[in-house]
């Protein structure tokens, strides 16, 4: 999910999101960074929420062992063991509840699946995402009015508006 984290002092915006708490987790000092729900706009609140999906082939020789597979894969214990490896949320609302005990500072994840939008799966739409992406990175010395600009330029011309 997306999200605002703050580098205390520095106020940088970071929409990067979970993932990215599993592979940094240990690199800043404990309280540099803050994690809270995207700013809001006039539409109301919005954030992304990102998800991997299971799918089992109808004519497969092995149906009712993917089944049982993916439903050992989709446990609430499971989907927390995930939480703990790889720094995501649990895919299940069931897991919400012991996933903010033992990850507090992470609430608003929880609290933004709410309301949360998938990813844009519009067709030219990739090089639009990746050219954001890019300007995420480069943020730190970049204009944020620019890059919305240019990101919603360049989404009306993929779109064809």
């Amino acid at each position: 999910m997306g999200r605002r984290g703050v580098r205390q002092g520095q106020g940088r915006d970071d929409h990067r999101g979970q993932l990215d708490q599993g592979g940094h987790a240990g690199r800043l000092p404990e309280g540099q960074v803050h994690r809270a729900p995207a700013a809001g706009r006039p539409q109301g609140q919005g954030t992304l929420s990102f998800t991997n999906c299971w799918g089992i082939a109808a004519k497969s020789k092995h149906k009712d062992q993917a089944i049982k597979f993916v439903e050992a894969m989709t446990t609430v214990d499971q989907q927390m063991a995930f939480a703990k490896a790889f720094g995501v949320m649990p895919s299940r609302q069931s897991a919400g509840a012991q996933y903010t005990q033992q990850f507090p500072a992470d609430k608003a994840f929880i609290d933004g699946a709410a309301y949360a939008q998938g990813p844009v799966n519009a067709p030219k739409m990739d090089s639009v995402l990746a050219d954001f992406d890019a300007g995420l990175q480069g943020l730190t010395n970049g204009d944020p009015k620019a890059l919305l600009a240019r990101v919603q330029k360049n989404t009306q011309s993929a779109l064809g508006r």
